[in-house]
């Protein structure tokens, strides 16, 4: 090469170095990393380790899907499981799931179905009744095994005002026949008549006889007032001796509608009148019809699931758990459909849109306030402040609780009794990060030991997993409460599973003689 010119004849052979510094590496082909692992193998970037990456992977299930669906139909056809069929269910699953988990996964799922598990050869009531179908029992099973949860109302919502119509109108009717049914039997009127009188009275917890809340103990109570209502005019159509039609048909059929009778009411009466000479026809006949009226309203409800999802996602607020509101609004998608009114000529879309909307507000209100007005005082409230205000500019001073109650034709003393409620809403977040540190009263401390002794004294007869899953879902021992799904990640398995062993342990909890046990430690 001349002085002073460049050569361009570039040796681009790789430089030899000596030692055990940085060489360029390529990965070779036929390497024995596994498939999932090949990403893992470093290239181009320096000396490559000599040992296998580990890919860390969670549990992996899976199971065949029509293997599942002919187990599940076997089941319910014996109405009885042997320990041998779970022993196969599990055997059938692939993966890596522990094997232990799985049974027990499997025997809680049919256990919640109504399927005695039974050793082979032991005797069982082969006709124990279980109120689930093969398509449910299969689709928990599937879930259980597969830990492949599928949410209601992850599809896309398409529905237009004819399809809706579709769906609306033999809901309607049904539910139309079934109050005619009921108001065309004499028998039937006297039963409602007499669970009424029972509910007004203090004798019966409304919730067996319908699904409005009736408080006996509160003065002027709206459901007392409706039940009154009611009653009074089924009790005077039916003290006419008349056939019931016409007017007077329309005029029962209305007051039954009102009252929004509860499937456990309706169950106390089939068995009632199945029972009575001549009435079993009139059993089969309601029997039949609510049957009929539950799949039609399923029906509407599962169509509407989709856009109760999308409505939850929508309204759901910073911090909280999307299923939980999605709960939430599929509650107010269930009394839209108890209570739509097609006469008001409102889309019934539209009219769900505002029960989802006040039953997520409602629930907020009582999640979130250390002190809450309940929703049955706000309008008695609203309109005692108005009495206050008109009153205070024509007397020129805040009136007396006897003039109050004079201008509201309320009684004096449920006038004192609105001015006591507390009218401010404490937020728990506004208490402020320093609340913990701040030493409780003496009083305050032994109620709080006490309410411990009685949590642990009830936790202690359930399973230990099942009292541990209680101390996580509501905050027993940290005093944060943990999600389905936090707390399913803890245990390995699905939300769905923890939710079926936290109301497993809650139904154990509420025995009546447990309760009554329990009440009597805190001197209740």
């Amino acid at each position: 090469m001349v002085s002073g010119e460049v050569d361009w004849n570039i040796d681009l052979a790789p430089a030899i170095v000596d030692g055990d510094g940085m060489k360029v590496v390529a990965a070779k082909p036929g390497s024995d990393a596994p498939a999932d692992d090949e990403f893992l193998v470093t290239q181009m970037r320096g000396k490559k380790s000599k040992k296998t990456a580990t890919l860390p992977v969670g549990t992996r299930m899976s199971v065949d899907a029509t293997y599942v669906r002919q187990v599940a139909r076997d089941f319910l056809e014996c109405h009885r499981v042997q320990e041998a069929d779970v022993e196969a269910l599990v055997t059938a699953c692939s993966g890596n799931a522990d094997a232990d988990d799985s049974w027990r996964n499997a025997t809680c799922i049919l256990e919640a179905a109504g399927l005695e598990l039974v050793a082979e050869n032991d005797p069982a009531l082969w006709d124990a009744p279980t109120v689930v179908d093969a398509d449910e029992l299969e689709e928990a099973l599937a879930s259980a095994l597969t830990r492949n949860s599928q949410l209601p109302g992850r599809g896309r919502f398409r529905m237009d005002r004819a399809d809706q119509e579709a769906l609306l109108t033999p809901m309607l009717r049904a539910k139309d026949g079934l109050h005619l049914a009921l108001v065309t039997s004499r028998e039937a009127v006297r039963i409602i008549l007499q669970f009424a009188e029972m509910v007004m009275a203090g004798q019966l917890k409304s919730e067996y006889f319908t699904l409005l809340a009736v408080y006996p103990s509160r003065e002027n109570d709206p459901g007392v007032m409706l039940l009154r209502e009611v009653s009074e005019t089924l009790r005077s159509i039916s003290a006419a001796h008349l056939e019931i039609e016409g007017k007077r048909r329309r005029l029962a059929i209305q007051g039954v509608e009102k009252l929004d009778l509860s499937s456990v009411f309706f169950q106390a009466l089939g068995r009632h009148l199945s029972g009575q000479p001549g009435q079993e026809e009139i059993a089969r006949n309601i029997h039949q019809l609510l049957g009929d009226l539950e799949t039609i309203t399923a029906k509407l409800i599962d169509a509407h699931l989709p856009y109760a999802r999308r409505f939850a996602s929508r309204y759901a607020e910073e911090g909280e758990d999307l299923e939980d509101v999605f709960q939430v609004a599929f509650t107010g998608l269930q009394k839209a459909t108890r209570r739509f009114d097609p006469e008001r000529e409102t889309p019934f879309s539209l009219y769900a849109t505002a029960w989802m909307r006040q039953t997520i507000s409602r629930w907020r209100s009582d999640e979130r306030s250390m002190i809450r007005i309940p929703v049955h005082r706000h309008s008695d409230l609203s309109a005692l402040d108005d009495a206050m205000d008109r009153l205070s500019k024509l007397l020129g001073r805040t009136p007396t609780s006897a003039e109050l109650a004079a201008d509201r034709e309320w009684s004096e003393s449920q006038v004192e009794k609105l001015l006591s409620v507390p009218r401010v809403q404490v937020e728990w977040e506004e208490i402020g990060h320093d609340w913990g540190s701040v030493p409780p009263p003496q009083e305050a401390y032994i109620d709080q030991v006490q309410t411990a002794d009685v949590i642990a004294e009830a936790l202690s007869e359930l399973d230990p997993r099942q009292a541990d899953i209680l101390r996580k879902r509501f905050g027993f021992d940290s005093g944060v409460e943990m999600t389905l799904e936090e707390v399913g990640q803890i245990y390995g398995v699905t939300r769905e599973r923890i939710r079926q062993i936290e109301a497993k342990a809650l139904r154990f909890l509420s025995n009546a003689a447990r309760v009554r046990r329990l009440r009597a430690l805190v001197g209740m």
